[in-house]
């Protein structure tokens, strides 16, 4: 009986260390898994939404008339770089285009395309911030609202349009 109770209290000890490395292992598993989502939102704030402002802010520009107007380069190589270089390739044809009357013919065609081509570029861009489980809103250099997704609106507690000119630091 002692052996076999001493066997019990052994079984009991192994149990609890057991249990007590499971309660560890799922600690460092939600601290894992709470940093990798923060290194995901930084990543995408980086690589995606400051680039896709930076071209929101030059659809602007080019749509004012600033046809001089360039992007450059934003420093990476994926769909948004391409865009950037897209982007800078079609205002510099647009500045390039001179005013002869035969030639303003053809500017005014190529300036509509080329509002068509800005209207889908900011429809693509719309539809990915509206696609966005995540909240996204931007903010121009006074800290006023230039754009909101409703996912963004949701968590303020307004309707996005509501939010679009209002400033967010008061």
């Amino acid at each position: 009986a002692s052996k076999a109770c001493r066997l019990s209290y052994d079984s009991r000890q192994a149990l609890d260390a057991v249990q007590r490395d499971a309660k560890h292992l799922s600690l460092i598993c939600i601290i894992a898994m709470v940093l990798f989502f923060v290194w995901n939102a930084v990543w995408i704030r980086q690589y995606i939404l400051k680039p896709i402002a930076g071209l929101h802010e030059g659809v602007r520009k080019i749509g004012s008339g600033d046809m001089s107007h360039r992007m450059g380069s934003p420093g990476i190589n994926n769909e948004v770089g391409q865009l950037y270089t897209a982007f800078d390739e079609m205002s510099e044809y647009l500045n390039a285009t001179t005013a002869s009357i035969g030639e303003l013919e053809r500017e005014i065609t190529e300036r509509k395309q080329a509002e068509e081509a800005l209207q889908r570029t900011e429809t693509r861009q719309r539809l990915i911030l509206q696609a966005a489980g995540e909240g996204i809103y931007g903010l121009d250099v006074n800290g006023n609202t230039t754009f909101v997704n409703s996912a963004a609106g949701k968590l303020l507690g307004w309707d996005a349009e509501e939010l679009i000119g209002q400033p967010q630091h008061d």
